[in-house]
């Protein structure tokens, strides 16, 4: 007989925003067939899976050595301030980046650093990995990096994809004027059933695939280039249908080349967001050769003839953001140790030497201390295992005194940073392997040619380069607190989320 465990997993798979008893009936029929009902009945069904959920995360933690962790914050239809707090790091045995939800926690102090500050420390301390923790990632909001700044053991990246999206927003201003023509259409149709139903109807007559238009949303990263996408791909039914219509003002060929310039400028800006924000690969390494593709990209959109003068100031202003905010970018040792340590990209990803050589050196000195304290633990543990050696033995030793004595001064000592530098030299020897190949499979089967560039590489590309993931937890947090479910409880909205991740995720290294 299937035990009340499974039968509310499985349940939990097909009802996911009706997990609990006591507002969904089917819950209830479910609990009342259970042969454990007595026990069931002074817990919640989810309390279970929370306590199984949490199991599963700390039992994983146990194997990371270096950490990295995601947060941001979100405010619920019921007005309660939560903040959600992800952790990523490689598993050294099967050499896998994993990654798990700590928790949407609901936090009711004033979001200030130094509240944010005891609250990460808190939360690191309840799961026992505070020496663990590293690097933290986040967006650009001044509470969160002062908080982050506040522990001097960890290093802050900004997340990537936010970055990305200021300079994308920094030049629509010059396009004003469509880009509010068009959000007016697509608020039209998305608010008239008739208009919808016509556009629908001008798009079967014409021979082209049902679309919707999609809305702009300012907080959603690539809306304004989906719109815009989306108009050019029914450009001839959407025009048709306007005209039909007839009280709103149409788009012209003037406001379509505007727009095909956008989508032709934003489409790489997309793209890389996208890789990006993959959960589950390797995506630190990839930022500087990125960021350094995007930046060529717009200067040479800037060169490009016959330009209408507003895609050229618009150009312009993002060309001027984005050397603000990546004026440094190889100058972030935590992003440049991370490049050279894939074995796809090595120094490959470097635009001068000068760079190169910096970063190598940087990690030249990393692995040396990697080296020296490996070589304190060994020496360590050589004396609790000497034994007092007997007369008979100390009389044997003197047949070999003077050719002891001889290899000692003969061979050569290696320091650590002499070693650090015959490893590192061994690695960028080797040719780079096929930028879509798996960086950690190569890492796994040379482990024990390079262990202590591979105890570095554990460190460096264990880091997300966004926190989208963060971002994701509060886009399926926003359907557990739903309109019909307003008055779920804040501790109950947590266990929920954390139970519901632990179900649904397909993956087995994903809390999710």
């Amino acid at each position: 007989m299937p035990s009340v465990q499974d039968e509310i997993t499985k349940f939990a798979r097909k009802h996911e925003i009706k997990l609990d008893q006591h507002t969904n009936p089917a819950a209830i029929q479910l609990l009342d067939n259970s042969q454990d009902i007595r026990r069931l009945k002074r817990r919640r069904p989810y309390d279970l899976l929370y306590e199984k959920a949490k199991e599963k995360v700390r039992n994983n933690l146990l194997n990371a050595k270096y950490i990295s962790f995601t947060t941001d914050g979100w405010t619920s239809l019921n007005n309660d301030r939560f903040i959600a707090v992800t952790v990523h790091f490689m598993d050294p045995e099967e050499c896998i980046l994993k990654t798990f939800l700590l928790g949407c926690f609901n936090v009711v102090e004033s979001h200030t650093a130094v509240n944010l500050s005891l609250f990460l420390n808190d939360c690191f301390k309840e799961w026992n990995i505070t020496e663990k923790v590293k690097v933290a990632v986040s967006d650009n909001a001044a509470n969160i990096t002062s908080a982050i700044g506040m522990n001097q053991n960890w290093r802050h990246i900004p997340c990537l994809a936010h970055t990305l999206n200021l300079i994308a927003q920094s030049g629509l201003g010059e396009i004003k004027h469509v880009h509010k023509k068009v959000k007016t259409i697509v608020e039209y149709f998305k608010q008239s059933t008739k208009a919808n139903l016509k556009l629908k109807n001008t798009q079967k007559q014409m021979g082209y695939p049902e679309l919707k238009l999609i809305q702009d949303v300012c907080t959603r990263w690539n809306s304004t280039y989906d719109m815009f996408q989306r108009c050019i791909d029914i450009k001839e039914p959407l025009m048709s249908t306007i005209a039909i219509i007839g009280n709103m003002d149409n788009l012209i060929h003037e406001d379509f080349e505007l727009i095909k310039h956008y989508c032709a400028i934003l489409k790489p800006f997309k793209e890389v967001t996208i890789e990006l924000s993959s959960e589950k690969g390797i995506s630190i390494s990839k930022v500087i050769i990125s960021i350094k593709a995007l930046h060529l990209h717009i200067k040479n959109k800037e060169k490009g003839p016959n330009l209408p003068s507003a895609i050229h100031l618009m150009l312009s202003k993002m060309i001027t953001k984005a050397n603000t905010k990546f004026e440094n970018i190889e100058n972030q040792p935590i992003l440049t140790e991370a490049t050279l340590l894939d074995p796809r990209f090595k120094k490959k990803a470097f635009s001068n030497t000068y760079t190169f050589q910096k970063t190598y050196e940087n990690i030249k000195q990393r692995v040396a201390g990697i080296i020296h304290l490996n070589k304190i633990c060994s020496v360590q543990n050589e004396d609790n295992e000497k034994t007092i050696p007997t007369d008979r033995e100390d009389a044997t030793s003197e047949i070999w005194q003077q050719f002891d004595s001889h290899v000692s001064t003969s061979t050569s000592v290696n320091t650590p940073t002499s070693e650090a530098i015959v490893e590192l030299d061994r690695y960028l020897n080797e040719p780079i392997i096929y930028r879509k190949s798996d960086p950690l499979k190569w890492w796994n089967d040379r482990k024990k040619i390079y262990p202590n560039l591979f105890d570095l590489m554990l460190l460096r590309l264990c880091v997300p380069s966004t926190s989208v993931l963060s971002e994701r937890t509060f886009s399926k947090a926003g359907y557990t607190i739903s309109e019909r479910r307003n008055r779920l409880s804040t501790k109950n909205a947590e266990m929920l989320r954390q139970v519901l991740k632990s179900i649904l995720e397909v993956s087995v290294y994903f809390i999710f």
